[in-house]
Order: C-alpha cells, then structure tokens, then sequence
C-alpha cells in the first residue's frame, strides 16, 4: 500500500539507543514522555505534542528519558508514495519543507493538540483503499501542521547528554576525546563519563565511533568518494583502522559493504515485457 499506521505504540522500541535509518519516511507524535531526537543536524528535545518528521535515510537516534513513558503514533510512508503526495500540494512553501529537510522537530501548540489526537484515533480503522486515503489525507494535515509551527532554530535538548551529543555531531571530524567533550559541556570527567552511559549505553567513545561509521556507510552508499578520502571526512585516524573498525562492526569491507548496497540494475527480461 506505500503508507501505514501505528497507533499509541508503548515503551521502548527496537531500535531504542541505536543510530538508525529507514527505508521510509515517518511521522510520529508524542503523546507522552520527554527525551532528545538526535540526528546530524543536532539534538531536539522530544515531549508530549511533539511532531517529528524523519525522512527515508535520515539515520537518528532517540532517547526517551523513560522508555515506559514514551508513548507515541507513527504514520510510515514509502518515498514514492510521498513524492506522489507532495506534487498534489498547492503550497510552495510547504513543499520545500519536505523536500530539502530530512529532520523536522515541531512542538503543536496546546490548542491544536486535541484536533491532533483525534485525527489519529480516527485512523486507527483505517483498511482497504479507503483507508490508505484517509491516511492520505491525514498526514497532509500533519504536514501543514508541521510547516506552519516549524521554528527554523528549535532549541537543544537539554542535559548533560544531549548537549555532549550535539557537539559530538558538530565536531564528529574533528579529534574528539573524552577531555575536550568535557571541556564544551563544562563537566567534570567522572560524571559526565558516568551519566553518558547511563543514557545511552555506550562510552563516548564508543558513541563517537559508532557515529563516525554511521556516517561513513551514508558515504559509501550515497557518494563517489574513495576509501581513504571517506575515513578523512568521517573523522577516522587512518584508511586501515577505518577499514579494521568497519569490518568488525559490518562483517564486510568497506568496498564490499558499497557494492552490496548499491540498487539492483533493472531487469533486462522486464524491460523487454513492457
């Protein structure tokens, strides 16, 4: 169908404390708990009446201050369904939006949240035909919702956390240890090394390798650059602990992991069909 539903999903989900990225695009409002959405373009603080819009390949990384809390609705839609949708909007303005952010974090004013709400309990039947253009036409209030309370500087997340992710982001090629990220947040080591973990799962620097390969695979996949000339950019010391650390993590080279994520030439057999 190229769109989908899911309505007040609870707790922690399986992607909860890892960068990730999707195939399709997302919607999600909040309902409940407060946290950071973390992206390339910073940490956004995430609470009830939050309306986030994550595009197809956009990796992100959520962390909800308590996972049980957390209680939001996702509209997922594939990019072509979505292209399909934004040429059938009037509004210029709106389709820029869409079309050039990857990450939009909006906060609906407590006035709208009840017409919000209420549009989602409404798709929850949705089924059929009829269904995916309700849904349709749902997510097109969502986008205009989305565009017209969009703040083009929304503030950081707060906490020691966040901000310590937002630098790390920001400064992801750059020599980075635990020291000098101290130093931005003005902490003092133990705790900070203490709280980072608590939060997240990992050590920082674990985190700012784990990042540093994030953003490598969205190179390999979606750039011409080389090897050599992606670990630099990526922030990696050197091409061999580039290629060593990425094997490790992938189970494949960095040339192979390219080849294998490179789409499928078309069907000369289908070609001829039509």
């Amino acid at each position: 169908m190229g769109i989908s539903f899911i309505f007040r999903q609870t707790g922690r989900d399986s992607m909860y404390k890892t960068w990730h990225a999707s195939r399709d695009h997302l919607f999600m409002y909040v309902y409940s708990g407060e946290g950071a959405a973390v992206c390339s373009e910073g940490a956004f603080t995430i609470k009830p009446g939050s309306l986030l819009f994550i595009c197809a390949g956009c990796y992100h990384y959520t962390l909800p201050g308590d996972p049980s809390e957390y209680v939001r609705s996702k509209i997922i839609v594939s990019p072509d369904k979505f292209s399909s949708l934004l040429s059938l909007i009037d509004d210029a303005s709106l389709r820029e939006v869409f079309s050039r952010k990857s990450f939009v974090c909006t906060l609906i004013p407590e006035r709208e949240r009840e017409g919000v709400e209420k549009l989602f309990s409404s798709l929850s039947g949705c089924a059929g035909r009829a269904g995916e253009l309700a849904l349709l036409s749902g997510l097109m209030k969502l986008m205009y919702l989305a565009a017209t309370f969009r703040a083009d500087s929304l503030p950081s997340a707060s906490g020691i956390t966040a901000e310590a992710v937002a630098h790390i982001n920001k400064n992801i090629c750059s020599d980075l240890d635990v020291g000098s990220i101290c130093r931005a947040v003005g902490v003092s080591k133990y705790h900070f090394c203490r709280e980072f973990k608590k939060n997240t799962g990992l050590t920082v620097m674990e985190y700012v390798l784990k990042t540093r390969l994030v953003l490598a695979k969205n190179e390999l996949e979606k750039s011409d650059l080389s090897v050599s000339q992606i670990s630099e950019k990526c922030g990696f010391s050197s091409v061999s602990y580039f290629c060593r650390v990425f094997k490790k993590e992938e189970g494949v080279s960095p040339l192979r992991f390219r080849v294998l994520s490179a789409p499928s030439p078309p069907d000369p057999a289908r070609r001829s069909e039509k």
